[in-house]
C-alpha cells in the first residue's frame, strides 16, 4: 500500500511540475514537432474566464478574487490584459502550416515561436504585477504554494533537500490514504446524488452508452 501510495504521488508531483515549468518552457524543449495544419495557441476561454500566463492563470476563479480583495477596476484590467495577451498568442500561429515545412524549417520556425511565446508570457506578467499591489501579490503566491505543496511533497528531490524523516514520510503516507478514502467516500456520495436525478429508463440507457465506452 505504502509503495503504491508514494508511486502516486510521484507521478502527481511529476504532473504539477510539469504544470508548472510553463507553457513556454515546454514548447522549447519540446522534441516531436507538430504536423499537419497550423496549429493555435490555446482555445479561445470561456465566458467569464481570463487567458492568463502561468502562474497568474488562477485569477479568473471568483474565490481567488475575494481572497484578494480585487478591485472591481483591477478586474476589468486584467479582463483586458486577458483578451490582448490570448490575442497575441494567437497571432504567433498565424499562417503557420507545420504540414508543409521541411523538418529544419519546422525546428527553425518551432523555436521563433516559442520564443515569441516566451517573450509575450514575460511581458504579460509583470503587467499583471503592475495591476496587482504587493499584499495581493504576496496572498496570490501563498494560495498557490498551498495549491501546489502536496505533490511537490511526493517528490523524492524535495523531500531529501528539505531533509523529510522516516517518521514524516510514514505520516505523510497516512494523510494521503485518509485523503484518498475520503474522495472515494465523497466520489460515491456524488455519483448517487446525480443518479437520483435521472429517471429509471435514463438510469438503464446511461448504463448501455457507459458499457460500450468501458467495454465490459
Amino acid at each position: 500500500m505504502v509503495r503504491m501510495e508514494r508511486n502516486v504521488g510521484i507521478l502527481l508531483s511529476a504532473f504539477l511540475l510539469g504544470v508548472l515549468a510553463g507553457s513556454g518552457q515546454a514548447a522549447e524543449e519540446k522534441k516531436e514537432l507538430p504536423k499537419g495544419q497550423p496549429m493555435m495557441a490555446y482555445p479561445k476561454p470561456g465566458e467569464g474566464l481570463y487567458y492568463l500566463p502561468p502562474p497568474y492563470w488562477g485569477l479568473s476563479r471568483p474565490d481567488i478574487q475575494k481572497e484578494l480583495e480585487l478591485l472591481p477596476e483591477q478586474i476589468e484590467k486584467l479582463k483586458e490584459l486577458s483578451k490582448r495577451y490570448w490575442e497575441q498568442q494567437q497571432e504567433v500561429y498565424k499562417g503557420v502550416n507545420w504540414g508543409t515545412m521541411t523538418p529544419e524549417e519546422r525546428t527553425a520556425k518551432w523555436k521563433e515561436v516559442s520564443e515569441r511565446m516566451k517573450q509575450q508570457q514575460e511581458e504579460t506578467r509583470k503587467e499583471v504585477e503592475k495591476i496587482l499591489m504587493p499584499a495581493q501579490l504576496a496572498t496570490l503566491r501563498d494560495i498557490q504554494f498551498r495549491q501546489y505543496v502536496s505533490g511537490y511533497l511526493w517528490s523524492p528531490q524535495i523531500a531529501e533537500k528539505i531533509g523529510l524523516t522516516e517518521d514524516q514520510k510514514t505520516q505523510l503516507n497516512k494523510l494521503l490514504q485518509e485523503y484518498q478514502e475520503k474522495q472515494m467516500h465523497l466520489m460515491r456520495e456524488l455519483v448517487e446524488k446525480q443518479l437520483n436525478v435521472l429517471t429509471p429508463e435514463q438510469k438503464e440507457k446511461l448504463k448501455e452508452e457507459v458499457q460500450k465506452w468501458m467495454r465490459f
